[in-house]
């Protein structure tokens, strides 16, 4: 069956000196787009896990938020970078002689506040073993990801299903009730002439007149053609819905031709009871759009 693209998971990996946690979280739209939330110290590997869902998901708008914790002391050690902190020194002090603010001028404390003064250096964390607890984290999350997509996707599926056998009784409901439209019309036609010919009447069956305006009517109003391809459109709903792999598109486009048939047969057919059919499929139809919209 189809997957939904709303869902959410959670993974974790650990090693001796660090854990990581990643919770991805999916919604509808119509391509994929991947937005990643790390520490801006491993920004470099935000690319291998962008790598890792779109193997994995086709559509979607998936948010994806990493936080570490280290679990060791890493004997990492700060480094000053003396020729810059130099150059901010010299520089503050011009601004504290400029504004007569000697006495109250600290610089360390100030200078302190300067991120760009500190190195850090001596990572005993290799990029490889970061890549790879942040990969068996990622995977974790994207399996729960996944379930979590197919068991919603299960569901809108079997609804689906359900409103397409709805789509079908009206359709059938509709194809028995086509054939009498002409002959109803006849009857009308007939009877109204009669009524307003009466002498004449016969003049009107010598020449054919009724049998040439039935005619024109049955033409205008045949329905033939767009219950062949309802029929055809339904059933190709059905086998998609029942199907794997991301079928959302090809829905979409599916109900469009859906829809147009379904007008189609609206405009055509003079009766009540087949308007009242063509309004419950369109109702039905608008539900089905709106559903399919959860579907990646």
């Amino acid at each position: 069956m189809q997957k939904s693209m709303t869902g959410y998971g959670s993974g974790s990996a650990k090693n001796k000196n660090l854990s990581v946690t990643i919770e991805v979280k999916s919604v509808n739209h119509r391509f994929l787009d991947v937005s990643v939330r790390m520490p801006r110290s491993f920004l470099r590997f935000e690319n291998a896990l962008r790598i890792q869902v779109q193997e994995r998901i086709k559509r979607g708008k998936v948010d994806i938020f990493v936080s570490l914790e280290q679990l060791e002391s890493s004997g990492r050690k700060v480094k000053l970078d003396r020729g810059l902190a130099e150059s901010y020194f010299e520089a503050l002090t011009e601004l504290a002689v400029l504004t007569k603010s000697e006495d109250s001028f600290e610089p360390v404390i100030t200078m302190s506040r300067f991120n760009d003064l500190f190195i850090d250096v001596d990572d005993p964390l290799d990029e490889e073993s970061i890549s790879d607890i942040l990969t068996r984290a990622m995977d974790a999350a994207l399996t729960e990801l996944e379930d979590a997509r197919q068991v919603e996707g299960n569901r809108l599926t079997r609804n689906l299903l359900e409103k397409t056998d709805i789509l079908e009784d009206e359709r059938k409901k509709v194809e028995e009730l086509s054939p009498r439209v002409v002959d109803q019309y006849r009857e009308r036609l007939l009877a109204r002439a009669e009524e307003l010919l009466d002498e004449e009447r016969q003049e009107w069956y010598d020449d054919q007149r009724l049998f040439a305006e039935t005619a024109i009517f049955a033409d205008k109003s045949a329905i033939d053609e767009e219950m062949t391809r309802l029929k055809s459109h339904l059933l190709s709903l059905s086998e998609i819905l029942k199907g794997d792999g991301p079928s959302g598109r090809q829905l979409d486009f599916l109900i469009q031709e859906l829809n147009r048939e379904i007008n189609t047969i609206g405009s055509k057919a003079n009766d009540f009871e087949i308007s009242q059919s063509v309004v419950t499929m369109k109702s039905v139809l608008e539900q089905i759009r709106e559903q399919v919209q959860n579907l990646e």
